[in-house]
């Protein structure tokens, strides 16, 4: 594992991303349109390599940067606040325990709200 980015050792550039078999996007904050000013300068290369086969996975803040408004484009849709769509079945953004069904077995996790993904396609677009 390597750290890329500002203040770190590896830049955050189309040659580094092509020697990743994963980027991670952490999290942290609340504020969406902060966090993409501080990122979108490395929109470009993060969306080509996405789209070229790379593999991005964003946790908390970093999964909501991955819709389009603002957003790396990388969904076929955007992300928004669950706990606020109509069909959510936890209406608070506190720590809390639900029951979810994987794979085929009642299991329990945590969560902390994250986007809804009700309104993305079945089957992501094509690639460029």
């Amino acid at each position: 594992m390597r750290y890329c980015g500002p203040g770190e050792d590896v830049p955050l550039t189309a040659s580094a991303l092509g020697k990743a078999d994963i980027y991670a996007q952490p999290g942290g904050g609340d504020d969406v349109t902060a966090a993409w000013r501080e990122m979108r300068a490395f929109a470009g290369p993060l969306s080509r390599r996405v789209r070229g086969g790379g593999r991005y996975l964003g946790f908390c803040m970093g999964a909501y940067l991955a819709g389009r408004s603002p957003g790396f484009g990388l969904l076929p849709g955007d992300t928004d606040a669950y706990i606020a769509s109509p069909d959510a079945s936890v209406h608070t953004a506190a720590d809390t325990v639900i029951p979810v069904r994987w794979p085929g077995r009642r299991r329990h996790m945590y969560f902390q709200e994250t986007g809804p993904t009700s309104s993305w396609p079945t089957r992501p677009p094509p690639p460029p």
